[in-house]
């Protein structure tokens, strides 16, 4: 082979080895290219949004102990036949709606000792109090129109502070004075009591000022519980006892509350509050004669 040949087969070789370089260069930037167009799946685990990431870990210790806590609570409320309805809220003031509702009836009921009451005492008023019943005693009030009985139906929206722990408050009617502004100090009177005080035309009958309703509620940050039933044996006012040691802040004298609240509800012998949406109605029971039939 001449000097020549060999010279021309030595360039042709070094051109081979640039080309094979070129190309292998081109085939990586490609595929460079191709795997960032279509990541592989341990790039999308790793590029997952958090929101997936936090989904599929398990609630902290302390969700997991408030989760507990407030299934413990609605057991313990059950048991003692309490029913519950949430309140809307503005910052820590919750709006309660009361009805007040006269209910007819084949006896003679809350409404109808009222009226007695007001007839022969006409300066007296018809007061509701929604009443904090710890040491705080705090009273909300509303002065009950006269409207209730003719129309049926009155409202009032209350304005409740609320907080974590359960508050025990009493709803009151009463037959108050004109600057009164409580109803948990008037006299808890059977209203059997004062039917026959007015039946038999006693001296000053209607004068004493008197609570002719009575029902009882707990309220905190998720809201109202009450009674749902009237009949209540002394194993639920026990059960009530311990769940509100349990639940509320210590240093309140709860079980003294209780045993007042019990008094005057086996007494006044109300009955209990419905929740109807956002609503509490109260129904006062009134004779009407089509109700017997």
């Amino acid at each position: 082979m001449t000097l020549q040949a060999n010279r021309l087969l030595a360039v042709a070789f070094v051109l081979f080895i640039v080309m094979v370089v070129v190309f292998s260069k081109k085939r990586e930037s490609s595929v460079s290219v191709q795997e960032t167009k279509n990541p592989t799946p341990s790039l999308l685990e790793k590029s997952a949004p958090k929101i997936i990431q936090d989904l599929s870990n398990p609630p902290t210790a302390s969700s997991r102990a408030e989760f507990q806590s407030l299934i413990k609570k609605d057991r313990a409320e059950k048991e003692i036949g309490l029913q519950r309805m949430a309140l809307p809220r503005e910052g820590n003031q919750a709006q309660l709606k009361v009805v007040l509702s006269i209910k007819p009836s084949c006896a003679p009921g809350d409404a109808d000792a009222i009226l007695l009451d007001l007839e022969k005492a006409p300066s007296h008023r018809l007061l509701a109090t929604f009443e904090d019943l710890s040491e705080n005693q705090k009273s909300l009030t509303w002065e009950v129109p006269q409207s209730l009985f003719k129309e049926g139906r009155a409202e009032k929206v209350f304005q409740v502070p609320v907080h974590s722990e359960p508050i025990q408050y009493g709803f009151f009617l009463c037959t108050a004075n004109k600057n009164d502004t409580t109803c948990s100090d008037k006299k808890v009177q059977d209203i059997n009591e004062i039917f026959t005080e007015h039946l038999t035309k006693k001296p000053n009958a209607g004068q004493q000022l008197r609570n002719i309703f009575f029902q009882y509620f707990l309220v905190d940050d998720r809201g109202l519980a009450s009674f749902s039933q009237i009949s209540k044996g002394e194993k639920v006012y026990d059960k009530l006892k311990k769940y509100v040691d349990e639940t509320k802040a210590p240093g309140k004298p709860n079980r003294a509350e209780i045993d007042t609240m019990k008094t005057t509800l086996k007494t006044v012998d109300s009955l209990p509050a419905v929740f109807s949406n956002d609503k509490l109605i109260l129904q006062l029971p009134k004779f009407k004669e089509s109700a017997c039939r």
